[in-house]
């Protein structure tokens, strides 16, 4: 007689894993996908797709994270104290911009509330990187994106019209900061599901 033994839960998801792939990537090779030369023979050889965060870098892009965003904290805390210091200052901008609609001491009441807000955005993503509080890093993450997703419209719109010109230090004064919320959104994501699978301690500070 044959005994038979009921399946468990990891066999079935090998299965699933194994044979289950997706219509548009059946190719583990895709100019969507950039892998260094060690994740292209990974690929090859396990019929995985490279992903932004990995493991092996995951280390090297959460301080990083947590270096930029002090560096940004103190830039910022410069800036707002500039700003009320010398109201009549020439505003310091990551993107250089003309304003022909609002007067000066407009411009400069919003910069002063616009830094508060970003001021209060880095403590909170500092928090939540030394903490362990991925839902502190959600204001950071909103306030990126939103002034993101504007520069990005704002510079299509003045590249169609003529008033910039389309260069290499314009692209990457958009990618750079596009960067840095990719690798804020990887360290939330793995701290959420460090915390969920109750397996955080390997990303404790203290």
């Amino acid at each position: 007689m044959h005994q038979l033994r009921q399946f468990n839960n990891d066999f079935m998801r090998y299965l699933f894993n194994l044979f289950t792939f997706d219509a548009r990537n059946k190719n583990p090779y895709s100019i969507w996908k950039f892998c260094g030369r060690k994740q292209v023979d990974q690929t090859y050889g396990k019929l995985q797709f490279c992903e932004f965060c990995k493991p092996d870098l995951f280390p090297f892009i959460f301080w990083l994270v947590l270096a930029l965003s002090i560096w940004g904290l103190a830039c910022t805390l410069k800036q707002t104290l500039k700003l009320l210091r010398c109201p009549n200052s020439k505003l310091g901008m990551w993107r250089q911009r003309e304003f022909h609609v609002f007067g000066t001491r407009v411009l400069h009441s919003a910069r002063l509330l616009g830094s508060c807000a970003i001021i209060a955005s880095w403590c909170m993503l500092i928090l939540g990187l030394v903490m362990l509080k991925p839902r502190l890093m959600y204001p950071w993450i909103v306030i990126n994106s939103v002034v993101l997703g504007g520069e990005f419209i704002v510079w299509v719109y003045d590249v169609m019209t003529g008033h910039i010109q389309l260069e290499l230090h314009t692209g990457l004064t958009l990618m750079m900061p596009f960067l840095n919320l990719m690798m804020v959104r990887c360290v939330m994501v793995v701290m959420e599901q460090s915390l969920k699978n109750h397996v955080e301690d390997s990303l404790r500070i203290f």
